[in-house]
C-alpha cells in the first residue's frame, strides 16, 4: 500500500494557503521579533524602576520609535490567521493505494489527482457500492453509488454524465454544488472480460477535490488499447476533506507575543491591588 497526500486543490483554497504562508513568514521574521522582544524588556524595565502606573509604563513603551507600528501589524496578523482558520484551510487530503496501477493505467483520466489510481480484485465493481468498500478502494470502505453509464456511450445517469465511446471521451459531474455535500469522489472504468487484458480488475480515480469535470481515455489494453465497459461515480458523503480540517499553524512569534500580553494582564492586576490597599 502506498499513503500519499493531495496537495492539488481548489483556487479558493490555494489562495488562502498563499495568504497564510506570506503573513507566517512575515512575523517570523527576525525584525519583528527583535521588537516584541524589545517591548517585553522595555516594559519590565519601567515597573522595576517605578517609572509611573501601568499605563504610564505601558505608554513610554509605545513612545520607543517601531513599536506602536509592529504592535499594530501583529494585531492584523492575528486577524488574518483567526479568519483563516475559521474557514478551515485545509492543505490535503490523504488516501492509501491499496494495490498498483501499472504504468499505461496511470494518469489516463484528468481532474483526478495526479498519481491516484487504485485496482480492485475482481474484473467488475458489482456489487454496487460493496464491492468498492470491501476492497476498500483509496483506504475508504464508505463509498456511495452515484451513477454508472454503460457501454461505454455518450449518456448520462444520476449524477455521472459521459460524452464518448470505450476509448476516449470526457466526464462530468451534473451536480453544481457536489462538493458541499461530498468529501471524496471516485470515478471507476471496468474493462471487457476477455483473456490477457490488462489490468485485469477495475480501475478507480480519485478526483480532485472541487473539479466537476475532465477527460478520460482507457487503462485497458491487450497489446493495443481495449473498450472500457462501462464508468461510475462513487463519492464519500461530508463536508470538508477526510478526517477534517488540517490545523493553522501557529508561527513561533505567538507564544512571545503572548508572554508579553500576559505580562500586561499582571501589571493590571498589581495596580487593582494596590488601589484596593489604599481604599
Amino acid at each position: 500500500m502506498q499513503t500519499k497526500t493531495d496537495h492539488e486543490m481548489p483556487d479558493t483554497l490555494v489562495i488562502k494557503t498563499r495568504i497564510l504562508t506570506i503573513f507566517v513568514n512575515y512575523v517570523h521574521s527576525e525584525t519583528v521579533e527583535t521588537h516584541v522582544h524589545r517591548l517585553s524588556l522595555s516594559l519590565t524595565y519601567y515597573i522595576s524602576i517605578g517609572a509611573g502606573t501601568a499605563g504610564e509604563c505601558l505608554s513610554k513603551v509605545r513612545a520607543q520609535r517601531g513599536v506602536t507600528h509592529m504592535l499594530r501589524k501583529l494585531a492584523i496578523g492575528a486577524a488574518v490567521v483567526s479568519g483563516l482558520a475559521i474557514v478551515s484551510v485545509t492543505s490535503a487530503t490523504a488516501y492509501t493505494i491499496q494495490r498498483v496501477c501499472p504504468a499505461h493505467s496511470i494518469g489516463v483520466v484528468t481532474g483526478a489527482i495526479s498519481g491516484a489510481c487504485d485496482l480492485g480484485t475482481v474484473n467488475n465493481d458489482n456489487p454496487l457500492p460493496g464491492q468498492v468498500n470491501s476492497d476498500n478502494m483509496f483506504g475508504t470502505n464508505t463509498w456511495s453509488f452515484l451513477g454508472k453509464v454503460e457501454g461505454l456511450a455518450t449518456g448520462a445517469d444520476g449524477d455521472l454524465s459521459i460524452v464518448g465511446d470505450g476509448q476516449s471521451g470526457s466526464w462530468s459531474i451534473s451536480l453544481a454544488n457536489f462538493w458541499a455535500t461530498h468529501q471524496q469522489a471516485m470515478l471507476v472504468l471496468k474493462g471487457g472480460n476477455g483473456q490477457g487484458i490488462e489490468p485485469q480488475v477495475y480501475v478507480g480515480y480519485l478526483l480532485q477535490l472541487g473539479t466537476l469535470a475532465g477527460t478520460y481515455t482507457t487503462p485497458f489494453e491487450k497489446n493495443n488499447p481495449t473498450n472500457i465497459s462501462h464508468a461510475t461515480l462513487y463519492a464519500v458523503t461530508g463536508t470538508g476533506p477526510p478526517g477534517g480540517p488540517s490545523p493553522v499553524p501557529i508561527p513561533a512569534i505567538f507564544p512571545i507575543f503572548a508572554a508579553v500580553m500576559g505580562l500586561f494582564g499582571f501589571v493590571g492586576w498589581r495596580r487593582r491591588r494596590r488601589a484596593a490597599a489604599v481604599a
